[in-house]
């Protein structure tokens, strides 16, 4: 493997999960403690962050996007369950560890995180024209500009979610990787390849943050091991092997309560 230095760009909408503990009295709700936590591609850079802290190759990531918002979610303290979800406009700053535009004009990889909020199609970014080997797109809401993906990255990739997947959408892609919860992952690609790995039974606690997990798995995976790959990704075979890893990392954070970071490392 090579040893020189690695960069990857984290873009798109830096979320502050707030989770709120209490109990509903009629029609108010009264906590009894809040907790705030990175959300959004907030939750995807921490995750990278982590997954990479102990790589064997140095990996500067970078985080670029719009400013936080917040996404509170109720719990009642008996059930531990969540009963009212809702975005708000922030107002704390714990989560902005983010630029406004791109430092650099290339990177080794670019993941994009995208909840509709307008961090990942800011004009920003058309300006800068950051390009790397390979993109991964994870849009909710396929709102991601096709214009920005295409001027980003000889490679696209997008991790999609159950309903959210487009066969339309799907073509601005070269690979979809397309996961369902419980359910078997497919891989895709624009070329007719396609297979399915099966996903390991667990006891789920919390699966909020798993796909940000996943994705900044997948990203990593890819940074420290392309190499390995004399095609590269020119079939998807790098992307296969890194399913392991990425269900690993995923159901880890399902195994903890709220939104959290994976403790796996390749």
């Amino acid at each position: 493997m090579s040893d020189h230095s690695k960069s990857l760009l984290v873009q798109g909408d830096f979320l502050e999960d707030v989770y709120a503990i209490g109990r509903w009295e009629g029609n108010r709700f009264k906590p009894s403690s809040v907790e705030r936590l990175a959300g959004g591609a907030g939750n995807t850079f921490a995750n990278a962050q982590a997954i990479l802290s102990e790589s064997f190759i140095p990996v500067e990531i970078e985080a670029c996007g719009g400013d936080a918002l917040e996404l509170w979610r109720f719990i009642d303290e008996e059930d531990r369950h969540p009963t009212l979800m809702a975005y708000l406009e922030p107002t704390s700053t714990q989560v902005r560890p983010f630029r406004n535009y791109p430092r650099l004009d290339y990177y080794d990889g670019i993941l994009v995180s995208d909840y509709n909020k307008g961090g990942a199609n800011r004009l920003d970014y058309v300006t800068a024209k950051p390009i790397a080997p390979w993109i991964i797109v994870d849009s909710r809401y396929r709102s991601t500009s096709p214009i920005l993906i295409g001027s980003y990255a000889e490679t696209k990739i997008w991790r999609c979610t159950g309903l959210e997947y487009n066969r339309e959408w799907a073509k601005n892609f070269d690979y979809v990787v397309h996961t369902d919860g419980p359910e078997n992952i497919i891989v895709s690609s624009s070329k007719g390849q396609m297979m399915t790995y099966s996903i390991p039974g667990i006891d789920v606690v919390d699966t909020c943050g798993a796909g940000d997990t996943f994705d900044a798995a997948l990203a990593a995976y890819l940074l420290l091991t392309l190499s390995e790959y004399p095609k590269g990704l020119s079939n998807f075979d790098p992307i296969v092997d890194a399913l392991e890893f990425c269900v690993e990392a995923a159901q880890d954070v399902c195994t903890q309560p709220y939104t959290s970071i994976t403790l796996s490392r390749i």
